[in-house]
């Protein structure tokens, strides 16, 4: 499905003389927010390896980030441990860090990592925007009627359709059957899948 099926199956369920596309662009916006404030699921994650330079400060936090998986410095199987500004300005520094904070748009480590050793770090990215009546995204191909779903909940608040309480138990439904099959994975110990393989090192 893309962009524009959704669009017209959208259209379609409301059966409305008074929707307008852009509206339903509204819907479908609003419920692709509201599946990734919940969601965290195999094909939203991403990785990025960075090599550091002599002038590294910190890394700079990706442009479609919605949380961080994991961090690790070079070959170290422990990942960096995410802690508060105030508690991260309480830590010596190490030429290996142990901890890393978050500060605006940069992800700030205790410690300088040598320059030319390696950061890896995994995280949830947000999917791609649709703009056009043949785009997709992750989650569009992956789940369209939770994107469906999604999308009437909030065209029945705006027209204040009686349907909207079936259409919000659809979306709980599908969403619960996909964190389920999520959980299956990661007990399963799966691998992360990057949306677009692995960055260029950089």
């Amino acid at each position: 499905m893309n962009y524009g099926d959704l669009k017209a199956s959208i259209e379609a369920t409301l059966n409305r003389t008074d929707t307008t596309p852009a509206l339903t662009a509204a819907f479908v916006d609003k419920g692709i927010r509201l599946i990734q404030r919940r969601a965290r699921l195999p094909f939203m994650e991403q990785a990025v390896v960075v090599e550091v330079g002599a002038d590294f400060s910190g890394l700079d936090v990706p442009g479609d980030f919605l949380g961080m998986i994991a961090l690790h410095h070079a070959g170290d199987p422990r990942a960096l441990e995410p802690v508060g500004r105030a508690a991260f300005d309480t830590v010596p520094a190490a030429a290996r860090p142990q901890v890393y904070t978050r500060d605006r748009g940069s992800f700030l480590l205790a410690g300088r990592p040598p320059a030319g050793s390696t950061l890896r770090y995994s995280y949830h990215a947000d999917a791609t925007a649709l703009n056009a009546d043949g785009d997709s995204n992750g989650l569009l191909a992956a789940m369209p009627d939770l994107v469906e779903w999604a999308a009437l909940i909030f065209a029945a608040e705006h027209f204040e359709d009686p349907r909207g309480e079936r259409w919000a138990a659809r979306y709980e439904a599908v969403m619960a059957d996909v964190e389920a099959q999520n959980a299956r994975l990661v007990l399963d110990d799966a691998a992360v899948a990057p949306l677009a393989g692995w960055a260029a090192v950089r």
